[in-house]
């Protein structure tokens, strides 16, 4: 799989927007065939 087919776009709800104010954290949608590994990989190269 390339590594850009793995994140699809960043999620964008009440929910998450109040997490990334809250923690910091942010929420991705991510293709079902992508495993934890292959998403932790794209994210640390972004």
């Amino acid at each position: 799989m390339i590594i850009f087919d793995v994140l699809k776009a960043p999620k964008m709800t009440e929910k998450t927007l109040s997490l990334k104010e809250e923690t910091n954290q942010y929420a991705f949608e991510v293709d079902p065939r992508a495993n934890k590994i292959q998403s932790k990989i794209v994210l640390k190269n972004i």
